[in-house]
């Protein structure tokens, strides 16, 4: 069954809280860090495995992975995403990838990684290798 999740639903309060909580669901935990209250939106099957694909559309922003959000995770875990719309540079091991609608990333859910990015809207594929 999708879930479909809308930041706009909720009170402008509690807005931020709300998205953190969408993203860690339907992606992977990370700190989510809007420019503005959270307007996005994100719709994935019930996360209830692996593999996943959730579709998202937000505002501006940055989302970062930390040491801490991998030691809390298992190691054997990747996401592929596809830029549908706007911008998003995606920092990982001192690289850096501007990824504009069309192209494709993966990231090693392992190690920390960055993003930021202005409104967009893309697919991201959550899967283990084992």
């Amino acid at each position: 069954m999708k879930q479909v999740y809308r930041a706009e639903d909720e009170p402008v309060s509690s807005r931020a809280d709300y998205w953190q909580h969408v993203v860690d669901r339907t992606a992977v935990p990370m700190d989510v860090r809007p420019e503005d209250p959270p307007s996005g939106a994100a719709s994935s099957p019930e996360p209830s495995g692996l593999p996943r694909v959730t579709e998202v559309t937000d505002g501006p922003g940055e989302a970062i992975r930390t040491t801490l959000h991998v030691r809390r995770s298992p190691m054997d875990m990747y996401q592929l995403f596809v830029q549908v719309r706007g911008q998003t540079v995606a920092e990982q091991d001192g690289r850096q990838a501007r990824l504009k609608p069309g192209d494709l990333s993966l990231a090693d859910l392992s190690r920390p990684f960055r993003c930021t990015h202005r409104a967009r809207r893309a697919v991201c594929v959550t899967f283990r290798t084992r």
